[in-house]
């Protein structure tokens, strides 16, 4: 803990819950002591000496892990990358953007008992001194301990993938029937597809790998995802406690639910959704951050081509950072922290603008693989809409509850400079104001550049005449 996060750290809540002139003791007490490192700015650019991978754990410690994964690739002369990761995937993850590596193994089939070799060692044992913010990362320590050889072999080594393919001739037919062909769209009879572009987006790529990455997750495969989806629904429903006019504001309600510059809104956000509706919409929530964590790990000629911005990638890292001190030590203080970054990762990808090409922005290529159905069949406009609209929703709800997070940080850190509590509250930017903010920025269906929400429109296909018409009730 840093001197400048006593406060905080230590304010009237479990597990600590001491008073303010408490705080302020401990505060005064600790500014005697000379040499420290004051606040995170001066903390994150200090250089701060990890031990070295063959020092003995450190005691005071947590109990060193012994499943971890260290990157090998030379940084320097005689010098090892020292990243080391709980997961596999966040290994791969690490060398693809540090180290520029590329998987050799593709995503073709395997045959039954070859093997790759990979830049990372296994069975590392490893520890860390902070379980967030800067410096937080792991570290391996005891290396050469004990059997000289335990965790090499199978590092070195990439598992069979599925069983070798039978008769591989006969797959190649059935692999290509699956693929999506890229149609004229003018010679699209469809409305609604022709509309969407879903074809031209997803292209040469395999129907049934598509749907495959946004899948239901295994809790065994996908420790990550488990802990993200978790976060999100316990955003969702915290944020449906806030988006209500006792909290917010009436004003800010109707500011959410605006849809076109200079047109009032003609009701309020409504947040209320029953148990089937929750389950049912936080689902395709789900199953959009399932797809960009995913794609993620793919080479970008392996996944369809959305682009994110540095912002995005950034908020990305920083989330499944989180996630990885969920997995790894647990804790509801970690799984909070989670929650604050989905919130802040989903807010970047909702702010995307659009200047050239709509599928630049993972979250409409996302949408473009919920609209594949079982079998490889597209949904048409009826089954469809559903999707966007609880897409829409959500995104308006993860509005409120930023602006609610904004406001009340910034009056917590007005109030611990000693501003007092009405002071800081009326000189902090309203709720109203804040959405006004991001909706007018990416929540409505026009602007420059074009917002995502204003992409393509869903459409219903009017049954006797064949034209596309909008949607009523969105």
């Amino acid at each position: 803990m840093l001197p400048s996060q006593i406060d905080s750290n230590f304010a009237p809540q479990q597990p600590h819950g001491f008073v303010k002139q408490e705080r302020e003791r401990i505060a005064k007490k600790v500014a005697e002591i000379d040499g420290l490192i004051l606040n995170p700015e001066a903390f994150t650019q200090c250089e701060f000496p990890f031990p070295a991978d063959i020092s003995e754990p450190i005691a005071a410690l947590q109990a060193p892990q012994t499943s971890g994964f260290r990157c090998t690739f030379p940084i320097t002369e005689g010098v090892i990358c020292p990243f080391v990761s709980k997961t596999e995937k966040r290994m791969q993850g690490h060398c693809k953007k540090a180290h520029n590596w590329r998987n050799p193994r593709r995503r073709g089939h395997q045959p039954k008992g070859s093997s790759q070799e990979v830049p990372w060692r296994t069975g590392v044992q490893y520890q860390r001194f902070f379980v967030q913010g800067a410096k937080s990362r792991f570290f391996e320590v005891g290396r050469g301990a004990g059997d000289p050889s335990s965790g090499e072999a199978e590092g070195t080594r990439w598992e069979t993938l599925e069983k070798a393919i039978d008769h591989g001739m006969s797959k190649v037919d059935d692999v290509q029937q699956r693929k999506i062909k890229a149609t004229d769209e003018s010679k699209e009879p469809n409305p609604w597809l022709r509309r969407t572009g879903w074809a031209r987006h997803l292209g040469r790529f395999d129907r049934e790998e598509l749907r495959a990455l946004v899948r239901p997750v295994d809790p065994e495969k996908d420790p990550e995802l488990v802990v993200v989806h978790k976060a999100f629904h316990q955003l969702i429903h915290r944020a449906q406690k806030n988006a209500v006019s006792d909290v917010v504001g009436r004003a800010a309600l109707f500011e959410a639910h605006r849809k076109e510059e200079g047109k009032k809104p003609k009701k309020p956000f409504n947040s209320r959704m029953d148990k089937t509706t929750f389950r049912q919409y936080t689902l395709y929530w789900n199953q959009l951050l399932s797809y960009v964590v995913r794609t993620d790990d793919l080479d970008k000629e392996d996944r369809p081509r959305f682009k994110f911005t540095s912002k995005q990638q950034d908020m990305l890292d920083e989330l499944m950072d989180a996630v990885d001190q969920v997995v790894e030590f647990q804790g509801q203080m970690l799984e909070a922290h989670v929650q604050g970054r989905v919130l802040q990762f989903c807010i970047a990808l909702l702010d995307h603008g659009l200047a050239d090409n709509e599928y630049q922005s993972v979250i409409i290529s996302g949408l473009a693989v919920l609209g594949l159905q079982e079998g490889g069949r597209w949904a048409n406009a009826e089954d469809y809409t559903p999707k966007l609209s609880a897409v829409i929703k959500l995104a308006r709800l993860m509005v409120i509850q930023n602006a609610y997070e904004i406001r009340q940080q910034s009056i917590a850190n007005k109030v611990g400079q000693g501003i007092s509590q009405v002071d800081a509250e009326e000189s902090t930017r309203s709720h109203v104001k804040l959405v006004q903010g991001m909706t007018r920025k990416f929540m409505m269906l026009t602007g420059i550049p074009r917002p995502w929400i204003g992409c393509w429109t869903p459409v219903r296909t009017d049954c006797t005449s064949g034209t596309a018409r909008p949607p009523k009730g969105r």
